[in-house]
């Protein structure tokens, strides 16, 4: 998504903006294109690296790794949701 310009500017403006309204949400990018979408922000300082929760497979059935890519990264993305909501508790 970062490679074309029309999402790029779409990421980097109004998704940028609407993210940064969102101080305590949790972000979970499902796949590697959204999850680099997320990362361009964090690395420009608009979300916080501990809001974000890499490791979510792209869930479309044409993606035959989603199984094994969430066994893999289930144990490290529970321990950052379970510290999340200790740090940001639901009201």
């Amino acid at each position: 998504m970062i490679k074309t310009e029309l999402f790029r500017s779409y990421v980097e403006g109004s998704f940028a903006d609407e993210m940064a309204v969102l101080k305590d949400a949790l972000i979970l990018p499902m796949g590697i294109n959204v999850r680099r979408a997320i990362e361009t922000l964090v690395d420009k300082g608009i979300i916080a690296p501990e809001r974000v929760v890499s490791g979510f497979p792209h869930p479309s059935g044409g993606n035959g790794h989603r199984h094994r890519i969430f066994a893999e990264n289930r144990e490290s993305m529970q321990r950052h949701i379970a510290e999340h909501f200790k740090q940001h508790p639901l009201k």
